[in-house]
Parts: C-alpha cells; structure tokens; sequence
C-alpha cells in the first residue's frame, strides 16, 4: 500500500519505486550490509562485519517474532494506567525540580513526570503523573522489549518521547524522568 498526497509527483513516486526495486536486488543476493547500508554498517562495524541484507533483515523479523514485539505494543496500547497526580501537577514537578531519571530496570512503582509516547504510532501510553504498576505492566513489558531490540540491533533506535538511554557497558538502557518519591 502506498499512500500519496497532494505534493506527491511522478517523480517521486518513481524515486521510491527505484529504491524499492533496488532494496529487493540487494536483499536477493544477501549483499553485505557495507554495501546495502553503509551508514549503518560504518557506525557499527563490529556488529554487522560479514552480516548480508536478507540474513539482516530475517534476524529482525525472527525477533520481532519471538519476543512477540507487536503484540506487545498492542497490549500496551490496551489498558489506561492509574492516576495518582493530574499531568499538570506532574509538569509542575518538573518545573519544581522535584524529578529524578529512573532506568527502566526500576520504573515499577514510578510515577513519571512525562508523556510516554512511542513512535510509531506517536500515541501515548502514558501520562504524566500516571503510576508504573500492575495495570501498566503492558506498557513496562513494551518498553523493555524495545530496550532489548535495540540492543540487539543497534542503530535501530526509534524515537519513544519520554524515554532517554544511558550507554553503559556497551549497551542502551531506557531512564524516564519521574517525580521523586
């Protein structure tokens, strides 16, 4: 499905067409990532060094598969998490200074002070002021999954608003910004 709007020429259209085309010649002969995707390649060679695009591309798949990723996303999307402070109340935390960032490893109990919107689809899982607990777990169980595919797949961060990473050790961990207990 491609979906065209008012600005979308032939041109482009063609362009897209192309690279797809492309895309499917490079994934046919399993060319090396240095050759399908350069940039990715170059910023983690250690990681993708002898990997070809199909073998790439089958392993994410598998992931997503195995660890269930989409319907972990939509779980998330499932429940309303419980409000313990009105999201203006956690923004004036905010302005108060009255947050700490807390890994992901520690969010249960935690009440955030942001919005957590993951993109896509750029809806929010939660508000701020909304607690981290058993009706959350979802939304926890999401995250953490996202946390474990991009360390697994790095240079696939996708931009989840509210969620900062640490680098530790060579790995990513997901921290929110909560209101201090």
């Amino acid at each position: 499905m491609l979906l065209n709007s008012i600005g979308t020429t032939k041109a482009k259209e063609g362009a897209l067409i192309s690279g797809l085309l492309k895309f499917k010649q490079l994934y046919d002969a399993n060319a090396p990532l240095s050759v399908a995707l350069p940039d990715l390649y170059a910023a983690f060679p250690e990681t993708y060094k002898g990997v070809g695009l199909r073998d790439h591309s089958n392993a994410i798949h598998r992931h997503f598969r195995e660890h269930k990723l989409l319907d972990k996303m939509q779980a998330a999307f499932q429940g309303i998490p419980d409000q313990v402070m009105r999201p203006a109340e956690a923004y004036h935390e905010v302005v108060r200074h009255n947050v700490e960032y807390v890994e992901l490893a520690d969010l249960r109990g935690r009440v955030p002070a942001v919005m957590i919107v993951p993109y896509p689809p750029g809806i929010p899982v939660m508000m701020g002021g909304e607690i981290m607990n058993e009706i959350a777990e979802p939304i926890f169980a999401y995250l953490e999954a996202r946390q474990n595919f991009e360390n697994a797949f790095p240079g696939y961060e996708s931009d989840i608003h509210g969620v900062e990473r640490i680098e530790r050790d060579g790995k990513k961990y997901f921290s929110v910004l909560c209101v201090k207990k």
